[in-house]
């Protein structure tokens, strides 16, 4: 598509910005449920870097400690060092075989349920496809070389009735070629996403958006600015857009 490709597709990315600004549902609640929650007496901040990347896991045992929590087992490192967000967009997918009417899901270890608990975040990403609370892996039964993060699952007890099925090599062939495919797709999405210094051109070109933006912040901010106010003055973005 060219330039003109490229413009689109940032075009659509701010108007999905101005669509989350919003929806109050999943952002921007932090000071109200303080001032809701009359019976708080006491809260623990933890700094967004602290809880990026390598430092996650020394976070969480510390947090694990001081909240009297399990401590987490060394083995669990590379779970917290990963970003969840990898495949945001594109997964999960589920693949149905109608020869013996069962669900592959496509998915990665975030999304799937934990101890046999399902939240409303994960079941909600399946789009009307029950999750089953209790699943087998079949990934390996179908990607020989797994080169990425995801994953093949299906309810507890149907992993040996879909391995005897007569149509196994090409549900596996099928399967191997849809997640080529959302490689790729992961590829295009990634290549769509929006700098901070772009984000902050495009409100410097649009004051009564942004002026909407900085009342919203104002709001959500309001409680972290007065417990913890160093925290908000280390984030170079937030401080370049309040000079708008």
């Amino acid at each position: 598509m060219g330039g003109g490709g490229a413009k689109y597709r940032y075009d659509a990315g701010f108007k999905l910005c101005e669509y989350w600004m919003d929806f109050r549902y999943k952002t921007f609640h932090d000071s109200q449920l303080i001032n809701d929650c009359h019976n708080i007496h006491n809260t623990l901040i933890i700094d967004m870097k602290e809880i990026i990347g390598q430092k996650a896991f020394n976070t969480m045992q510390k947090l694990a400690k001081y909240c009297d929590f399990k401590e987490i087992a060394n083995t669990e490192k590379a779970f917290f060092e990963e970003k969840i967000s990898k495949y945001e967009g594109v997964l999960p997918l589920i693949c149905h075989i109608p020869q013996c009417n069962s669900n592959i899901f496509i998915t990665t270890k975030y999304w799937i349920p934990m101890n046999g608990i399902i939240n409303y975040e994960i079941q909600s990403r399946y789009e009307g496809v029950k999750l089953p609370q209790e699943i087998e892996y079949i990934t390996d039964k179908i990607l020989e070389n797994q080169k990425s993060e995801i994953i093949l699952v299906v309810a507890k007890g149907e992993k040996e009735r879909l391995l005897r099925l007569s149509e196994f090599v090409q549900v596996k062939q099928y399967c191997k070629s849809l997640i080529e495919c959302i490689e790729r797709q992961k590829r295009i999405e990634d290549s769509k996403a929006l700098s901070e210094t772009k984000l902050l051109d495009y409100l410097s070109a649009n004051k009564p958006l942004a002026k909407k933006l900085n009342k919203i912040l104002d709001e959500h901010l309001a409680y972290i600015n007065k417990a913890r106010p160093d925290i908000v003055e280390s984030w170079k973005y937030y401080q370049e857009f309040k000079q708008l």
